[in-house]
């Protein structure tokens, strides 16, 4: 089974961070206070230390069998029979100058994958992208070739 995997190293590192702070500052004052300032601040440490192992997991995978999205408050796979064409876009306004793989769905909806966004328009960038479209493209073009439902549905279509 062919598998690839696309990971945003800098949105991993940010959120593991952010996350950390968070827990950093609800474990540090957890000791303090009265019982419903203690609550509040393990609320806060639990939340940080969730945010900081959801960062860690984000990225975008890949096999055969289609794409799995995972983000600190999304796992979404998307099945290789759903989707018609991979393409490059813009990634949703999240960021000035993103840019990030799109999965173009047979339903005519797409879907953004913003766990392998770049955040720059730079030639290197839109070149990683392009890459990461090409090597997802040719995961889904190997899905159709062997995927006996989708020839069906292509022949019912046709």
């Amino acid at each position: 089974m062919n598998q690839v995997r696309f990971v945003s190293i800098w949105q991993r590192l940010t959120v593991v961070m952010g996350g950390g702070v968070f827990s950093l500052v609800g474990l540090v004052d957890l000791s303090s206070g009265s019982w419903a300032a203690r609550a509040f601040y393990a609320f806060i440490f639990v939340f940080g230390a969730a945010i900081a192992v959801l960062g860690a997991r984000a990225g975008v995978f890949a096999d055969d069998k289609g794409v799995l999205q995972r983000a600190v408050g999304l796992s979404k796979y998307i099945f290789w029979c759903d989707v018609s064409k991979v393409s490059v876009g813009p990634g949703d306004g999240m960021a000035p100058a993103t840019i990030a793989p799109v999965l173009e769905k047979v339903d005519g909806s797409s879907v953004v994958l913003l766990s392998a966004a770049s955040y720059g328009a730079s030639t290197e960038a839109r070149m990683r992208m392009q890459s990461q479209r090409d090597q997802l493209e040719v995961l889904r073009l190997r899905h159709l070739k062997n995927c006996n439902q989708c020839r069906l549905d292509r022949a019912e279509k046709a």
